[in-house]
């Protein structure tokens, strides 16, 4: 630990290094996961399917604002960009039992995405303070999950018997 910057600080070269050599002291969120492994589902498959679906039903019901279809278009090639990029840089496109800890990545990428909202809310994009409550709001249940899950906290009694 740093005694200047604190146990994690990037700027702290000791810090870096211990980093760098995977030090286990680093929280969960700080700690990077193993490369995808295995031959499971692609994901992009099964999410470009329900995507579809959504379209479809909204199509059916007259739901949505008459751009929503050209949203999610925008986002399935979006997704699909996305893939390409993700088997380039890992050797495979993201599938079910890949050796990761799917939730740990969300957190981690929630916890991104609450950064990314700050800048843009901080450099006054006027859309970026919803983005950042929509964003806080992801991390807040995936850590909360995180920690029942991990045995950290107690579950909650809701009252209902469960």
């Amino acid at each position: 630990m740093c005694p200047k910057h604190g146990p994690y600080d990037e700027f702290c070269d000791g810090c870096a290094a211990d980093r760098r050599q995977g030090d286990r002291r680093l929280p969960p969120a700080a700690q990077a996961q193993p490369a995808p492994v295995g031959n499971g589902t692609v994901v992009l498959t099964e999410v470009v399917a329900r995507l579809e679906d959504w379209i479809k039903i909204r199509e059916q019901q007259g739901l949505g604002a008459p751009n929503t279809e050209g949203a999610l278009r925008r986002l399935i090639d979006d997704l699909e960009v996305r893939a390409e990029f993700g088997k380039t840089k890992y050797g495979t496109y993201l599938r079910t039992n890949n050796g990761r800890d799917a939730a740990m990545d969300l957190y981690q990428e929630s916890l991104d995405a609450v950064m990314y909202s700050a800048q843009g809310l901080l450099e006054g994009d006027r859309h970026a303070a919803s983005f950042f409550n929509t964003a806080v709001t992801l991390a807040e249940q995936v850590a909360a999950y995180l920690e029942e899950r991990d045995g950290k906290v107690e579950k909650r009694n809701t009252g209902d018997g469960n």
